[in-house]
C-alpha cells in the first residue's frame, strides 16, 4: 500500500512537470508569501533566474523588474517540508528534491 502512494504520487508530480514543460515552460503564479509579487504586479511574461527551491511547490527567483520573489507553482501542491504548524509531511523531502532538479535542468524559466 505504501509503495502504491509513492508511485501515485511521483506519477502525479513528473505528469504536472511534463505537462508544464510541454506548454512553453513553467508558468507560475506569485503568492502572497513573505517578499512574494502579487500575480496583479507581474503582467507580463519575465525569464528568470533560480536562486534555490524552497519546497516542493515552491521556489525564489531573481526577477529584473522585482528583485528576489518566492513564487508558489500554480497548479502543483506538494506535502510541505518548512511549514510552520504542519512540520514535515510525508514524501516532502522527495518531492523538493524532484523540483529542485527539474528548475536546475531547465533552459528557460519564465514566471507571468
Amino acid at each position: 500500500m505504501k509503495n502504491k502512494k509513492i508511485i501515485s504520487l511521483l506519477i502525479s508530480v513528473i505528469v504536472l512537470i511534463v505537462l508544464s514543460f510541454e506548454f512553453g515552460n513553467i508558468t507560475t503564479v506569485p503568492s502572497l508569501v513573505n517578499n512574494s509579487v502579487t500575480s496583479s504586479v507581474l503582467s507580463s511574461k519575465e525569464i528568470v533566474t533560480l536562486i534555490r527551491p524552497i519546497d516542493g511547490d515552491t521556489a525564489n527567483f531573481n526577477t529584473d523588474s522585482y528583485g528576489n520573489v518566492n513564487v508558489r507553482f500554480s497548479g502543483i501542491n506538494t506535502p510541505e517540508t518548512k511549514h510552520p504548524t504542519l512540520g514535515k509531511e510525508y514524501y516532502g523531502f522527495e518531492s523538493s528534491i524532484f523540483t529542485q532538479k527539474q528548475l536546475e535542468m531547465a533552459k528557460k524559466i519564465e514566471i507571468e
